[in-house]
């Protein structure tokens, strides 16, 4: 066995080749010594980052079902943005209900009575839950939220459904308007979904994300589908330019299903609500 290095060796030089052949045996015991310890260490780590990795996937799963839990939980509720609201009334719960119930309520639903979606209005505490205002956020001091809870999801399809109009003919509430209560998660997706280059449309349908893209206009998708299509059709692409054709025809077939699957669902759908 060829004896372990040690200072001494190099202050003591070799004297004869027996010697430097016994130092390099030393050097190669060594390093060998040292590509063992690496390669153990090596493995450890791999091991490590699959233990991460399993992690992360986890923790990312359980994140999103949290967020479609509480984003399922506020699929009563909706937002009101811009209504001007003394401080008194916005400190009490119900004066706020009956101020946005006299004001942004009642006249949305007026067009639903005269559409004959309902046949008559409810009154403020059939209609609202709860009722209350949020802190203006810093980078609009100016726009208070109002989070209204109501107690039925179709009169909140009603609301939506004909708010636009509401706004529109009214100008003294110009800059007031009404979305989604939206989980924090949501809201970023969706600004993250709105600056894609290629996206044409974005909005929320119950909490669900929905959009168009610029080559299918007239294809409504649902953010479920987001990474499929721009990972998958993007990715294809640029993978045929390198000679992968097989790939880049399962991206565009898997693309056309998609499509042809949100075209055969919007049938039997209403019509989507706009934000």
């Amino acid at each position: 066995m060829p004896p372990k290095l040690r200072k001494d060796n190099f202050d003591n030089p070799p004297e004869s080749l027996a010697d430097v052949v016994n130092l390099l045996a030393g050097i190669k015991s060594s390093i060998d010594t040292l590509d063992s310890n690496f390669e153990t260490l090596n493995l450890k780590l791999e091991k490590l980052n699959e233990r991460v990795e399993r992690q992360e996937s986890s923790y990312s799963e359980i994140k999103s079902e949290i967020n479609y839990l509480e984003q399922r939980g506020r699929n009563n509720s909706l937002r009101l943005f811009g209504l001007k609201i003394d401080e008194t009334t916005a400190k009490c719960a119900m004066k706020t209900s009956k101020f946005v119930y006299k004001n942004i309520l009642h006249p949305i639903l007026c067009k639903a009575v005269e559409e004959k979606d309902i046949s008559q209005i409810p009154d403020a505490l059939s209609l609202i839950e709860y009722c209350y205002v949020l802190p203006a956020p810093k980078n609009h001091p100016s726009s208070t939220p109002i989070i209204v809870r109501l107690h039925s999801r179709l009169i909140r399809l009603l609301i939506f459904r004909y708010k636009r109009d509401f706004f529109s003919s009214n100008k003294d509430l110009k800059g007031c308007f009404i979305t989604e209560d939206l989980t924090s998660q949501t809201c970023c997706q969706l600004n993250e979904l709105k600056a894609k280059e290629n996206t044409l449309k974005a909005w929320t349908l119950n909490g669900r994300i929905k959009f168009t893209t610029k080559d299918s206009p007239d294809q409504g998708l649902f953010g479920d589908q987001l990474d499929d299509l721009f990972v998958d059709l993007f990715g294809g692409l640029f993978g045929g330019l390198y000679g992968d054709v097989t790939y880049l025809v399962i991206c565009l077939v898997n693309y056309s299903l998609i499509c042809f699957v949100t075209w055969f669902q919007s049938l039997g759908s209403n019509s989507w609500i706009h934000l």
